[in-house]
């Protein structure tokens, strides 16, 4: 006997329909975030600083965590400067807003290494994650304003 197309599946939705019926047990919606993609963690400013803000810093670092940022600009000599406050990710987007609630050191003797954020004054960037490198871009530009190397 030779089974048609039709019959093998009218033969699969009958045999189907004598089954009892199964409950299905969906899992809870769990947020997964690609290591790969993050753009949170620790960071290390991957260009030269004097392209940057950060004119004459050896080194910048930044700590990136939901609702914080922490940013650590090193000079050869006079202490840190250190830029800390909120930052919030924008839902479905590549913008992030740094809000600076504190500003303080980079003091060198009598001058003083400025900081290119104002207290109390958001900056909104476009930031981007791919492995082990964060791109920041100002939303009305398509250049890299800062490219970021992850430390951790």
């Amino acid at each position: 006997m030779r089974i048609t197309p039709l019959g093998a599946l009218l033969l699969a939705a009958s045999f189907a329909a004598c089954r009892p019926a199964q409950t299905i047990v969906v899992p809870p919606a769990v947020e997964i975030v690609n290591p790969g993609t993050n753009i949170y963690g620790e960071w290390t400013l991957g260009m030269d600083a004097d392209s940057t803000g950060f004119l004459g810093a050896r080194a910048v670092d930044l700590t990136l965590r939901p609702g914080t940022f922490t940013i650590v600009a090193m000079y050869a000599t006079g202490e840190p400067l250190t830029i800390a406050g909120d930052a919030s990710r924008w839902a479905d987007s590549l913008r992030l807003t740094l809000y600076p609630r504190s500003i303080s050191g980079g003091t060198n003797g009598s001058l003083s290494h400025p900081s290119p954020f104002t207290l109390n004054e958001a900056v909104t960037l476009m930031a981007s994650a791919v492995g082990k490198t964060l791109v920041f871009t100002r939303p009305d530009r398509t250049e890299p304003t800062s490219v970021w190397h992850r430390r951790n």
